[in-house]
């Protein structure tokens, strides 16, 4: 093992890391510490008990630690603690004794090699009898030494055994090597001409780690063993890509029922994308043909076909996806129209394939079945579609259609954009503008519930759109009728400050007092700035005095808000200073 100094392994852990790692090795959390053929292994006390693997391959330190960090490939603290207690090993070897439970493992290994065979046997014996997980390992060994034929009972019965003994994470790491024995095991059937037995039993094995175990990088690493093993035994008993397409997709249909969802998306990226365009082909057309079938299937309640059929939709669809046959994506979302999204989902994917014509038809399809207040993405859809089109009365009954459900700005827009294609645009203003105003006095009356008085409608949708057709007369009445937003009124008074002044200040007065009200100080800086603007417009009006009269007022009426005071202290005096040197 190659020595790293604390500039590198600072780097490989990151600084914060590293620190944590060197706590751990100062407070003596390392324990069985052993170092035999470049591997140092040790066990680190922390939260719980980790196991710690490193090795020195030629270039760089390998690392496995059973924590959440190791699992992710990370060089985490448990890593650095243990790096840093065998330097300390290395650098002083008096320091050994001091260390509590560092094993001599070489020692270890001389002792053993010196005991008699009888003696040694007895003593794995004693160890298998405690040890479960060593006593399924060496009854693996066995069963292919003592037995001329394979026990693929035996298998299965150590495949279960490995299943309901991963509980926790912890655990999964120590059954681990149970799995990577089963696996070199059946590599060693493959070569004996076992092929049909393998297929079997790595089939058992890839069920195991998708339902039972969690999805580590360690059980990945299980996963492509043991799928390279099955596809090469799958290979070694085909005669061709047919019957080799055939094989997989039998298993696949298998894994279907069989494997739990939340494991069935890494099943399928990590397993079933058959090597060579012939056999991928093979299996897509199986694929196909099965999905159509369980689709005609009329037992849509039992939940047992509708789980497969989900499954079984998605890998067609992805598998399409793939290959990018959008008119097979375009079949297989065309048998499942549940909502006015499945129907958008189409339109697209014929827009995409250049089907402008059948992009519209499944549009208009799914308009025709779903109002614009449950379709409103589908709506725009079929709007732009006509707008391309030039057919403007088209795609002003969509557009109108969803303003008429919500009105909004935007959506008044884009009437005024298709309707002055037309000659409609002055009769669909006023519908338009005669919505809106319904449309905010329903709300003031539904708002006020049994009370005795009517709330004041909400105008802001309404002055908004009259603002932006320039009707600023018209945006003003309306905004006295009813309440509206802060911006649209200092938009407003913007507007009608120069030849409408007293308008402009109104405004002013009105939103000062909603910001004083409201009692914290953003809103207090705020009524300071309209304070400031007032002082303005009331300089050039030559009314200061009025303009401090209204202040005084003010202040007297907030005096409890002494924050609100003091702002308006300061103002008050910049402000006189101001007039001062004017003058």
């Amino acid at each position: 093992m190659k020595a790293l100094n604390r500039k590198n392994l600072i780097s490989m852990a990151g600084e914060r890391v590293f620190k944590r790692g060197e706590d751990y090795f100062t407070r003596r959390c390392v324990r069985s510490l052993i170092e035999y053929d470049g591997k140092i292994t040790a066990v680190v006390d922390g939260t719980q008990s980790y196991q710690v693997s490193l090795r020195f391959d030629g270039r760089r330190v390998g690392h496995d630690c059973s924590c959440p960090e190791g699992a992710a490939d990370k060089f985490c603290k448990h890593c650095v603690a243990v790096y840093l207690t065998w330097l300390e090993v290395k650098e002083d070897n008096k320091q050994k004794a001091a260390i509590s439970n560092v094993v001599n493992f070489q020692d270890v290994h001389g002792y053993l090699k010196e005991l008699p065979h009888e003696t040694l046997v007895e003593f794995l014996m004693c160890e298998a009898v405690e040890n479960t997980r060593l006593l399924e390992r060496l009854s693996l060994r066995a069963a292919r030494v003592c037995r001329k034929d394979p026990n693929l009972d035996e298998y299965r019965r150590i495949l279960e055994f490995a299943a309901q003994s991963a509980a926790t994470a912890e655990d999964v790491e120590k059954i681990l090597p149970i799995l990577k024995d089963v696996e070199s095991s059946l590599d060693n059937l493959l070569v004996e001409g076992y092929a049909e037995e393998v297929i079997t039993l790595t089939e058992e094995a890839l069920l195991v780690v998708f339902g039972h175990l969690r999805p580590t990088d360690a059980c990945q690493k299980m996963i492509t063993a043991f799928r390279a093993l099955h596809l090469k035994s799958c290979r070694q008993l085909s005669s061709g890509p047919q019957e080799l397409a055939a094989r997989l997709f039998k298993w696949q249909m298998r894994a279907i029922t069989e494997v739990s969802e939340d494991m069935f998306a890494l099943f399928e990226q990590t397993y079933f994308d058959p090597p060579g365009a012939e056999e991928l082909n093979i299996c897509q057309k199986l694929l196909e043909a099965e999905w159509k079938q369980l689709e005609s299937n009329s037992d849509t309640d039992n939940p047992t076909h509708r789980g497969k059929f989900a499954r079984l939709t998605k890998l067609v669809q992805r598998s399409a996806e793939r290959r990018g046959d959008i008119e097979s994506l375009i079949i297989i979302k065309s048998h499942r129209l549940k909502d006015a999204d499945s129907y958008l989902e189409i339109a697209r994917l014929c827009k995409l394939k250049g089907e402008s014509d059948l992009a519209l038809k499944w549009a208009s399809r799914g308009k025709d079945l779903f109002p614009a207040s449950e379709a409103e993405s589908l709506y725009e859809f079929l709007a732009a579609e006509y707008v391309d089109r030039k057919e403007w009365e088209k795609a002003l009954e969509i557009v109108f259609s969803q303003f008429a459900v919500k009105p909004s700005l935007k959506g008044y827009q884009r009437i005024a954009g298709c309707a002055r294609h037309t000659d409609q645009w002055d009769l669909r203003r006023e519908h338009a503008l005669d919505l809106v105003r319904h449309l905010s006095s329903r709300q003031a009356r539904s708002s006020s519930g049994r009370k005795s008085y009517e709330l004041k409608p909400d105008q802001s949708i309404l002055v908004s759109i009259l603002l932006w057709d320039n009707d600023e007369e018209a945006a003003w009445q309306a905004a006295q009728r009813g309440i509206c937003s802060a911006e649209l009124l200092l938009e407003l008074a913007d507007r009608r400050v120069e030849k409408h002044p007293e308008d402009a200040l109104n405004i002013y007065k009105r939103l000062v007092t909603q910001n004083a009200n409201r009692k914290n100080n953003y809103a207090y800086h705020k009524a300071v700035e309209l304070l400031r603007e007032m002082a303005r417009i009331m300089r050039k009006l030559k009314r200061r005095d009025e303009f401090i009269s209204y202040v005084n007022d003010l202040r007297e009426w907030h005096r409890s808000q002494r924050n609100f005071v003091k702002l308006i202290d300061q103002m008050m005096a910049r402000y006189a200073k101001n007039a001062k040197g004017a003058k």
